[in-house]
C-alpha cells in the first residue's frame, strides 16, 4: 500500500498556484466601437457617373462627391470625429438610417457609400474586414443626422 504526503504550500506557492488569466489576450478583450454621425447617404444607384456622355470612364458623381465632404465635415462639427477608433482587422457595421427619409429609398441601397467613406478617412482598413454588416431603419432620435454608423472590431 502506498502511503502518500500531503505538504503545506508556502503563501508564496500558494499566490503562485492561483494566478489568474491574462486578460489582454485577445480572446478576453472587449470590442473596440466606433460611433459616427454622418448625413444621409446618397444611393448606390447614384454614386458613378459615364464620361463622355455614357461612352468612355466611370467617374465619381458630383453628389456623391459632396456628400462625402458633408460626411467628413459632418462628423467633425458633432463631435463624433474626436471619438473615432481605427479599426484594427475585422470589424461589424450597423447603419441606422433615419426612417423619416424612408419614402422612395432602399435601405441595402446606403451600405456601400457609407462603407467607402470609411475606409477613404481610415476608420477601417478596407471594407473587404466587414464580417457582418446591417442597415435598417431608425427613429430619427437614434440617426439624428441622418445616419449612424457604428462599428465594432471582431477579435
Amino acid at each position: 500500500m502506498a502511503v502518500f504526503f500531503q505538504r503545506t504550500l508556502t503563501p508564496a506557492e500558494a499566490a503562485r498556484a492561483f494566478i489568474p488569466p491574462d486578460v489582454s489576450d485577445p480572446p478576453f478583450l472587449a470590442p473596440i466601437e466606433c460611433v459616427m454621425d454622418l448625413p444621409f447617404p446618397p444611393s448606390a444607384n447614384k454614386l458613378w457617373t459615364a464620361r463622355g456622355g455614357g461612352h468612355g470612364q466611370l467617374m465619381r458623381s458630383k453628389q456623391y462627391m459632396a456628400w462625402r465632404t458633408q460626411a467628413g465635415v459632418s462628423a467633425v462639427a458633432n463631435g463624433s470625429w474626436r471619438r473615432r477608433v481605427t479599426m484594427p482587422g475585422n470589424f461589424t457595421a450597423l447603419i441606422l438610417l433615419d426612417s423619416a427619409r424612408r419614402p422612395g429609398s432602399d435601405c441595402d441601397n446606403r451600405i456601400k457609400p457609407v462603407l467607402d467613406w470609411a475606409q477613404s478617412v481610415e476608420l477601417i482598413r478596407n471594407d473587404e474586414l466587414c464580417d457582418e454588416v446591417t442597415a435598417r431603419w431608425a427613429p430619427t432620435a437614434e440617426a439624428p443626422r441622418g445616419c449612424r454608423l457604428i462599428l465594432r472590431s471582431v477579435a
